[in-house]
This record gives structure tokens, C-alpha cells and sequence, in this order.
């Protein structure tokens, strides 16, 4: 009988060490063993709860299948339904696994800049990295002031054609 599970220990011959699949052959997958003993009981179990349960499904499914046969609209909106739902899992799963590396990737990079902060601290010295982030800090905001005078400028520009736009509609309004 140990021949029965051969094929497992087989499969695994290249994954797992040699003690491990004499471990799993001798105390796992040999008839003796508690483990086949509790397998044995449950799959008997199972075996006798299918053979008193069939009694009941059986006239169930005798009703179920003459349902469907004789309307097979049922069986088309249920395709679609199934359909519809599996195309939901799989969106979903895809949003969680996009999720889940978008996460990963936002930790390491938060994590690549802290230890390049750690780093830049402990090759030149927490004053120089200071006089760098203040030199970088007016930099950046001297940027923003930039861009900020270009949007209000553009803005003006934007409002006057509005308002000179309406001042001419409203003249050639006058003059009908």
C-alpha cells in the first residue's frame, strides 16, 4: 500500500531533502500511520453522509434539471450572471493585486529615502545635510514662485479676454 502514495514522494524527490521524504513515507503516507488512519475515517465519513444525504438531493435534482430543460431563458440569464460575476472576481483581483504593489513599492521607496537621508547623515555630518535641505527647500520654493507668477499671469490674461468677450456682447446686444 505504501506504493499508493509513490508518485507524491516522486513529485517532491527535488524539492525537499532526503530525511524529509523518508519522514513524510514513513510517518505520513504509510497505511499504519494515524494520519492514513484519520483519512481513512473521514473519507469512510464522507462516503456514507453522500450515501444518506443522495436519497434527498436526488428527487432535487431530478426537479432542478426538468426546470432547466424546460426553460432554457433561466439557463441564459444564469450564464450571464455567472459570467458577470467571474468578470467582477477577476477586476477585483486585479485591483488588489495593482494595490498590493503599488503599497510595496511606496514602503520601498519611502524606506530607500530614509536610508539615503541616514546615509547622507552619516557621511557628511547632520550640518551640511541641513545647509543642503535648506538650500534645496529655497531652491524649490523659488521654482513655485516662478510657476505661481506664470499661472496668475496667464490667469489676468485668461480673465481679460472674458471680460472684454462680454463687454462686446453686450454692445452688439444693444444695437439690435
Amino acid at each position: 500500500m505504501a506504493n499508493d502514495h509513490q508518485w507524491i514522494l516522486d513529485r517532491l524527490d527535488g524539492v525537499l531533502p532526503d530525511q524529509t521524504l523518508q519522514f513524510l513515507s514513513d510517518h505520513v503516507l504509510a497505511r499504519e500511520t494515524p494520519f492514513q488512519a484519520t483519512l481513512r475515517w473521514a473519507q469512510s465519513a464522507v462516503q456514507r453522509g453522500a450515501a444518506a444525504a443522495w436519497p434527498v438531493v436526488q428527487p432535487v435534482l431530478a426537479r432542478v434539471s426538468d426546470v432547466l430543460s424546460d426553460s432554457p431563458d433561466i439557463v441564459f440569464v444564469m450564464t450571464l450572471v455567472g459570467i458577470a460575476f467571474a468578470a467582477l472576481q477577476i477586476a477585483l483581483w486585479v485591483h488588489r493585486v495593482m494595490m498590493f504593489w503599488t503599497r510595496l513599492v511606496s514602503r520601498l521607496l519611502l524606506w530607500a529615502v530614509v536610508a539615503a537621508l541616514l546615509a547622507a547623515v552619516w557621511q557628511r555630518g547632520p550640518e551640511a545635510v541641513l545647509r543642503d535641505a535648506v538650500v534645496l527647500g529655497s531652491k524649490a520654493v523659488g521654482y513655485a514662485t516662478i510657476v505661481k507668477n506664470i499661472w496668475l499671469a496667464e490667469y489676468d490674461k485668461y480673465d481679460s479676454q472674458t471680460k472684454n468677450s462680454r463687454k462686446a456682447g453686450r454692445a452688439r446686444g444693444t444695437g439690435r
